[in-house]
């Protein structure tokens, strides 16, 4: 970006410019990025980038501005760059300490919302919850339901906790629990959802950068194949789940047949559901 401290940039012409700096830089939905990252710092609406396109950016917005797009241009998540994210209606606050929830992950928590429209489950458990997007909205949805969001990362659970204050959400809580070491109480729950570490340690390496490089690798990756939470989940969730009740689990993709198999030694009757592109994305269970 030109330095010249005497050039007003309009808000057109830096558009124009940082959209094809950012996209040389392989970041896709690169006028995108640029529009959200202008609008925050504005404090505009989309719309108004159009109808104010020669509007001078002035110097302090513009130095926030290149701060962000250098950012962006290392391959940093926008998401990270904003600190927040929309869920289901939610605004949650994320940080590198947390993934970024996905739009597979809204489709699945659909799922639930809509199967218990009728009786909302009176437990519910959120295995490795991260931001906390998963037992908000379940919390949301269903006020009646008592909802525990467990993780490994203390640094989650604090950043969950606040997204509940933020949204004013009172019946879910959050604590910290290694799942692999210890039981989550009480120990009968009428739905567990999860979306636990499903990437093999064999393809990290060809996860795009913003993956990469910036989210999580406890929250990605279980360092091994992939399985080893749904292994565990399927020797587990007998002892934990109440009669009838079901379990909602995010899967990796290629991954539908070997869970399947987990879960039918153990007395599970489970179905597969496909994301938008047809890819099977997550898998629903209860005991036979």
């Amino acid at each position: 970006m030109e330095t010249d401290k005497e050039k007003i940039w309009t808000v057109a012409q830096l558009i124009s410019w940082s959209k094809d700096w950012l996209q040389s830089k392989g970041v896709e939905s690169s006028r995108l990025n640029v529009e959200l990252m202008l609008c925050r710092i504005l404090n505009w609406q989309r719309l108004e980038l159009y109808t104010r396109f020669d509007y001078p950016i002035d110097a302090q917005k513009l130095s926030l501005f290149k701060s962000w797009l250098k950012r962006r241009a290392r391959r940093e998540p926008l998401q990270y760059i904003l600190g927040d994210v929309d869920f289901l209606g939610l605004n949650l606050l994320v940080n590198s300490s947390v993934l970024i929830p996905r739009p597979e992950t809204e489709m699945m928590t659909q799922k639930i919302i809509a199967d218990y429209s009728l009786l909302e489950p009176s437990k519910i458990l959120d295995i490795g919850s991260g931001s906390g997007a998963i037992s908000l909205a379940l919390a949301f949805h269903f006020p009646k339901s008592e909802v525990l969001g467990i993780d490994i990362s203390a640094k989650s659970v604090a950043l969950a906790s606040e997204n509940a204050r933020r949204n004013k959400i009172l019946n879910v809580r959050f604590e910290e629990i290694d799942i692999k070491k210890e039981k989550p109480l009480p120990s009968e729950y009428n739905l567990i959802v999860s979306n636990p570490p499903y990437v093999s340690s064999n393809d990290l390496d060809s996860l795009e950068p913003e993956l990469k490089n910036y989210e999580p690798k406890t929250a990605l990756s279980d360092m091994g194949d992939g399985l080893s939470f749904y292994k565990l989940f399927s020797e587990l969730f007998g002892s934990i789940l109440a009669k009838n009740a079901k379990f909602y689990l995010e899967i990796g993709k290629g991954q539908e047949e070997e869970i399947v198999e987990m879960f039918d030694k153990n007395n599970f009757a489970t179905k597969i559901h496909s994301d938008l592109f047809g890819v099977n994305r997550f898998i629903q269970g209860q005991r036979i």
